[in-house]
């Protein structure tokens, strides 16, 4: 994504030094921009990484509370670098246009990058909150899965959880009570 980033970033480099200067310069602020947001995108899609890794079971609650928040910050940085990326890719279509024709397909090109940089970051950031997600709905208080444990242990868990009817649940029956008694 860095090479896509650093080609498109050499691009509008030549881009702006064919421009008029207060073209040049609205170029170059929403360039700023979007890298400021961009930045932004990658910092919290790596605070949530480190975050996520180092959770455990005893901090299942905190990890429910952490994972909506970072939904909803992920999809709304990810929503405003979408949001940034279209706005000077517009800006930029209409300068090329009105400066050379030549630029006009180059500025076409770069913009649809963007877009896609700036997509396929919010779309990992979904795929992250929806991973770690994925491994809460799934895992016991110790870490491991409730899959991989016996009916017998379960039921001993349902016993320290003093989860009523556990004697007549059958194992998914178990493994469900156990992770809303979470």
């Amino acid at each position: 994504m860095n090479q896509t980033i650093e080609a498109i970033d050499s691009r509008l480099d030549e881009v702006e030094s064919r421009l008029p200067a207060l073209p040049a310069a609205m170029l170059r602020m929403q360039r700023t921009m979007t890298k400021q947001v961009l930045a932004v995108a990658a910092g919290v899609i790596d605070a949530w990484r480190g975050s996520a890794r180092t959770m455990t079971g005893t901090a299942s609650t905190a990890m429910r509370t952490v994972t909506g928040t970072a939904r909803w910050a992920g999809e709304r940085t990810a929503d405003t670098a979408t949001t940034a990326a279209r706005t000077v890719a517009g800006q930029a279509t209409a300068q090329a246009r009105r400066t050379r024709s030549t630029v006009d397909d180059e500025a076409e090109e770069m913009a649809d990058a963007a877009v896609e940089g700036a997509q396929a970051v919010r779309d990992k950031a979904v795929r992250a909150v929806e991973a770690a997600e994925k491994a809460l709905a799934g895992s016991a208080p110790t870490g491991e899965s409730y899959e991989d444990l016996t009916k017998e242990e379960l039921y001993r868990r349902a016993q320290t959880a003093d989860i009523e009817g556990r004697s007549q649940m059958t194992k998914g029956e178990l493994i469900a009570a156990l992770q809303r008694a979470a």
